[in-house]
């Protein structure tokens, strides 16, 4: 995304945003450990909840390959634990000179 707005093309970004996807690191006794980093427990203010938006995502399974007489091959996945995903939408502007 940074190299697309420093050559100034227009674009659209998707990305995941986990609760916990940050941590805070500390040395003890020479070992690194490592804690939960709570950066969202105030919200984040660039943020926009997108509640109408939602999409089904898929965990763990395994993939299953079938030919089909046409040649072709379907993929699929079984097994998998589904979720529904809340869209959000984050606030950013560009300056220009």
């Amino acid at each position: 995304m940074d190299s697309l707005a420093t050559l100034d093309f227009p674009a659209w970004g998707y990305g995941l945003r986990y609760t916990y996807g940050m941590f805070h690191q500390e040395i003890r006794d020479g070992e690194q450990v490592e804690f939960p980093d709570y950066w969202l427990q105030h919200g984040n203010p660039w943020e926009l909840e997108r509640l109408d938006v939602v999409y089904p995502i898929g965990f763990y399974g395994h993939v299953e390959e079938k030919e089909l007489p046409d040649g072709t091959t379907k993929v699929s996945a079984k097994s998998v634990a589904r979720a529904l995903a809340l869209a959000l939408s984050h606030i950013s502007a560009i300056v220009r000179d």
